[in-house]
């Protein structure tokens, strides 16, 4: 079994394409797991959280 990651670019380039591309976590998303500094890491984690907070939260208001 293998898994599939990403290796993040450094946290000024990966600002940088979630400003100009917000859409680019449904990207992110689809990988198992990440490679890249600390800071980059820590990023895509909290923007990952963030738009699954927002999905879940669409799931249950369109459930309503």
């Amino acid at each position: 079994m293998s898994y599939i990651t990403k290796y993040l670019p450094e946290i000024s380039d990966l600002v940088e394409e979630f400003n100009q591309n917000p859409d680019v976590i449904k990207h992110y998303v689809k990988y198992e797991g990440f490679n890249g500094s600390s800071e980059s890491m820590t990023y895509i984690e909290e923007k990952i959280k963030e738009y699954m907070s927002l999905k879940i939260n669409e799931n249950n208001f369109q459930k309503n």
